[in-house]
């Protein structure tokens, strides 16, 4: 994930196994960080997930002007 190593270090692995009544159990494995109760990264049986340290300009706004007849329609030129 682009991040130097440190000590100590910031990350912990974690293994989660959720079991749901009349579901198969979720295995998730992954690392987290102090405090989150969630997986920042890591997989399970189906897909894996993860992000990068970016520093890039991902955003763009636009402004929509919505048709004043129509609200599901919007005004282009």
């Amino acid at each position: 994930m682009y991040l130097g190593l440190q000590v100590p270090t910031i990350w912990y692995r974690a293994r989660l196994v959720v079991v749901g009544e009349g579901a198969e159990p979720q295995d998730l494995i992954g690392v987290t960080l102090p405090g989150l109760p969630i997986l920042v990264a890591g997989s399970n049986t189906h897909v894996a997930w993860g992000f990068t340290n970016t520093r890039g300009d991902w955003n763009d706004l636009v402004a929509v002007n919505v048709d004043p007849e129509d609200a599901t329609r919007y005004l282009t030129a």
